[in-house]
């Protein structure tokens, strides 16, 4: 961080107006370590406006150079293709999220910038030579400070990530740690695309989201509004043909998140016919992405207060979900959602138990009455 400091002061004093940050809450709407971004207060309506480079770090595991080779080098090596075509889809993915032109893949020794062609249908990638961090002839520094430049040059570039064709075909982000939840019931996807190919093993948590419903952007109308962030990721708001949705994202680098996905994908689906929950639209994983997803059809605003009439409205819900059998879990006020007429809609099932004991149900109703 302290080289990344460095690199934003030279680049202050030399007028770049561009910095590197890291990619935290409210600077993207990706989950990418390393944001290039045009110096300036974000817009939270727009907040991928100012991103022009996306970038990851990862680990000698997956992507280790040795001097004087290059990333064509492990792309035809068989033993280093499968890591490197991984780590280049995840920062792929979250530059077309965050529409941004440049795309940086590093890890502790050296980097390798990459840039996007200006036609948005064109999918290759150009790269440069690896800049080590040591090097002298040109330094890092210099190299960084490059991309900084050209970085901005590319800035009004048009890349709208719902122009971005599918990639019939890929691989998803490897998560080893973690094992897939077993579905109790069949649930319903649409969007289904059969005889995607993505060459897990089996039974793996990667294969998992891989073999998930390919969910594109432009059939979800993803656009760069946040609107709302929680423990295991954000939603964006979604427009299709005037109808809005709420694309909630899982990030994938946080453990938990997986497990509450299925979860959540799983009570959503289980809990349609009741008439206090959020109506679910599509699950799956986002296009070019590993992000899991879930889609629901927009149900209104929280509130910072809840009125007389909201609470009322809100224990009904409640107690509509409870006669389901089920408890929420997670009640405060950024799970229940008003509209207009004051109409309830419960949000976010990630911590909802279907067949709940009377304890569970009693927790919802005492974190209700716990609200302002």
């Amino acid at each position: 961080m302290a080289t990344v400091y460095g690199l934003n002061q030279v680049a202050k004093v030399l007028h770049i107006g561009v910095e590197c940050v890291g990619g935290g809450s409210g600077r993207s709407t990706s989950f990418m370590e390393l944001v290039l971004r045009l110096k300036g207060p974000s817009d939270p309506d727009h907040m991928s406006r100012r991103i022009v480079g996306a970038g990851g770090v990862w680990g000698t595991w997956q992507f280790e150079l040795t001097r004087g080779s290059k990333l064509e080098h492990l792309l035809h090596n068989p033993q280093s293709k499968d890591a490197i075509v991984l780590a280049l889809q995840q920062v792929y993915g979250d530059a077309v999220m965050d529409e941004a032109p440049l795309l940086v893949l590093s890890n502790y020794d050296c980097t390798v910038f990459q840039k996007r062609s200006p036609n948005v249908m064109d999918k290759r990638l150009w790269a440069s030579e690896p800049v080590w961090w040591d090097s002298q002839r040109p330094s890092a520094r210099a190299c960084w400070l490059q991309a900084f430049q050209t970085a901005k040059g590319m800035a009004d570039w048009c890349l709208p990530r719902q122009a971005v064709p599918q990639t019939l075909g890929g691989c998803s982000i490897p998560i080893p740690q973690l094992e897939p939840l077993e579905p109790q019931q069949p649930l319903k996807r649409k969007f289904q695309e059969q005889g995607k190919a993505f060459g897990l093993a089996d039974g793996s948590a990667a294969a998992y989201i891989a073999s998930e419903a390919e969910l594109s952007f432009q059939e979800l109308g993803v656009t760069d509004a946040i609107l709302g962030e929680g423990q295991h990721g954000r939603t964006l708001l979604g427009q299709v043909n005037g109808k809005q949705y709420a694309v909630k994202l899982y990030n994938i680098r946080l453990p938990e998140a997986i497990p509450a996905y299925h979860n959540e994908k799983h009570c959503l689906n289980a809990l349609q016919d009741c008439p206090g929950v959020v109506q679910l639209h599509a699950a799956g994983r986002l296009q070019e992405t590993a992000y899991p997803c879930i889609v629901t059809v927009a149900a209104g605003n929280p509130c910072q207060c809840l009125s007389g009439q909201q609470r009322i409205a809100a224990r009904q819900a409640i107690l509509q979900l409870h006669g389901a059998g089920a408890a929420h879990g997670d009640i405060r006020l950024s799970n229940i959602l008003f509209n207009t007429d004051d109409k309830c809609k419960l949000v976010d099932f990630a911590h909802c138990t279907l067949e709940a004991d009377e304890q569970s149900k009693a927790k919802d109703l005492e974190w209700l009455k716990a609200l302002p």
